[in-house]
């Protein structure tokens, strides 16, 4: 197929924060808006003994017996037996560890096999969120961090049920499966396992902890970053050997995530370690991109500067004696939507071969179905306020300042594509060239990559729904904003008093039928919900998820051709 150019310019793909709770926030500070060159494949690297994924249980294993479950709600699994809780109408099974804790000597080192239990293990508690630094800028988690949630209803189907296993968001640097408000989780499973399935939510490192790659690293485990990675690939690895005492199908697992979780995905999409562990997969607002090989060890360098272990003797063991609060304020990270922090994905040539959006056109991924879909207002909450851009001229300074890693004359071009006069406002205008320039022009080429080097079906969204303004003003007049869709999919719109109106109820039982007919057949077609198209390359076939739902050829294809035109 011939080189597509925007989707190669785009490699700076988004991987960013988690939404905000429903209540009017207030404005954010206006971003950084330069975009990182993310770089192209690295040679070097085979590929590993695929036995090192085989994550069972601790050396331990031989001499703990964990105890036969005795009540209801009790579940034995190969590390040991856990003791749900009951929401609602689904058992609920908080924080259980499916890796060693990631802590001393096991720093910065692929995950190990969870460590037996010998004791009932009551699971009501999700577990503290990885290291990271919270949105006022002070660390905040803990370094044992590696548990997941399950969720599975209380009448198990006859037979056995499929699998949603959901990656978080934040930039790769924030996040987790155990945000709250008002002490209700926003990634809470009960009611898509109230639609007949096993619900997994999970965490993963972050940041350097999560990303650094040096080639110290390299030289003591074969290959290093994208730790967070092999995190995953340890989650799904626990969903396949544990599904069935759940009374899940390990072979129906589905994954879907946004944002950073998305981007994720796509690579797990590409990574032969993740073959067998996958069988669908749904990226919500996620990009396809990772730094080359030079660009993460530069920065893993500048991070043993700031820690003064460039010097030591031995400099991984200078960093390992570090705090996670050290090395997290050694090189603070603002997760801001729109640059790219200096920890997140590489090409290490064993978890990632190459850079993802350069394997979707080589056709090295799985051969799987996908979801993929973008929504109408990624951008807004990450943009100056609207009384920051109310002139032309405002427009223009914004609009730069984000394209200014093209040519001055490319991006004239692009601002002559985005005239005020076609949108309601100049912010209005500022939104739509971000927005598609970040997320909605890149998911179209990414499925033409996917369609033209593989032959499973393809499914393409557009998220158009938003809020009521008259509850709440400022998250209403954001649209559909980036990551609002996760408040219909997880069914938390009512948190901070937020009363969802007819449509915000419709939404929500479609969006979770259409992802749960998805985990259980590949095809999220059923009912009497509208006709979700498979994608078509020619007509950019898709899914608009707003009240009323319907199917439709083309997302912003004026604007994504010209772009494709321009960049080229």
């Amino acid at each position: 197929m011939a080189t597509r150019p925007l989707l190669l310019l785009l490699l700076a793909a988004a991987c960013t924060q988690d939404p905000e709770p429903l209540p009017d926030a207030g404005p954010s500070p206006s971003p950084d808006l330069g975009l990182a060159d993310t770089g192209g494949p690295d040679p070097d690297g085979g590929l590993p003994d695929l036995g090192e994924l085989d994550l069972g249980v601790g050396p331990d294993a031989g001499t703990c017996v964990p105890p036969v479950p005795t009540g209801p709600g009790q579940v034995l699994t190969a590390q040991g037996t856990f003791q749900g809780v009951q929401q609602g109408t689904t058992w609920a099974f908080l924080g259980i560890p499916f890796a060693a804790p990631p802590t001393g000597d096991r720093r910065l080192r692929a995950p190990e096999p969870p460590l037996c239990e010998p004791t009932l293990h009551v699971a009501d508690s999700p577990g503290p969120a990885c290291p990271q630094l919270n949105p006022s800028g002070d660390p905040t988690g803990e370094e044992d961090c590696l548990q997941l949630n399950v969720w599975v209803p209380q009448a198990l189907p006859v037979t056995p049920m499929p699998v949603l296993v959901f990656i978080h968001g934040g930039g790769n640097n924030a996040g987790g499966n155990a945000n709250e408000v008002a002490g209700r989780l926003l990634a809470d499973g009960q009611a898509l396992a109230n639609h007949g399935q096993m619900v997994v939510t999970i965490k993963y490192r972050l940041g350097a902890l999560g990303f650094l790659a040096h080639p110290l690293l390299d030289a003591e485990s074969g290959s290093s970053g994208n730790w967070a990675l092999r995190d995953q690939l340890a989650a799904l690895t626990w969903v396949k050997q544990n599904a069935s005492a759940f009374g899940a199908d390990p072979a129906r697992v589905v994954v879907f995530g946004e944002s950073a979780g998305g981007l994720n995905i796509c690579a797990l999409y590409t990574s032969p370690l993740a073959e067998g562990l996958i069988q669908g997969a749904i990226i919500q607002s996620g990009g396809c991109a990772a730094a080359n090989k030079t660009t993460a060890n530069q920065n893993a360098t500048d991070l043993l500067e700031q820690l003064g272990c460039d010097t030591a003797a031995d400099p991984l063991a200078c960093l390992r004696s570090k705090t996670p609060t050290e090395i997290l304020t050694a090189v603070p990270v603002e997760v801001d939507g729109l640059s790219n922090p200096p920890f997140g994905l590489s090409v290490d040539g064993v978890v990632l071969p190459q850079n993802p959006a350069i394997a979707l056109l080589a056709g090295a991924h799985l051969d799987v179905p996908v979801i993929l879909g973008t929504n109408k207002n990624e951008t807004y909450r990450m943009l100056p306020p609207p009384n920051r851009v109310t002139t032309p001229a405002a427009f223009e300074q914004f609009a730069r300042a984000f394209l200014a890693t093209l040519p001055p004359a490319k991006v004239d071009a692009v601002l002559a594509v985005y005239p005020i006069a076609d949108y309601p406002s100049p912010h209005a205008a500022l939104v739509a060239l971000t927005t598609d320039f970040r997320w909605g022009c890149p998911a179209g080429e990414y499925l033409k990559a996917m369609a033209a080097t593989g032959t499973a079906p393809l499914y393409r969204y557009y998220f158009t729904q938003g809020l009521d303004i008259t509850q709440a003003p400022a998250s209403g007049a954001a649209g559909a904003f980036h990551g609002i869709e996760l408040f219909y999919l997880f069914n938390v719109l009512d948190l901070g008093g937020y009363v969802p109106t007819a449509d915000d109820l419709v939404m929500a039982g479609a969006i979770q039928r259409y992802w749960s007919r998805f985990a259980a057949t590949l095809n999220p077609n059923g009912g009497n919900d509208v006709v979700w198209p498979t994608f078509d390359p020619a007509t950019d076939s898709h899914l608009q998820l707003g009240v009323p739902i319907s199917s439709g050829n083309g997302v912003r294809t004026a604007q994504c051709d010209a772009l494709q035109a321009i960049l080229r």
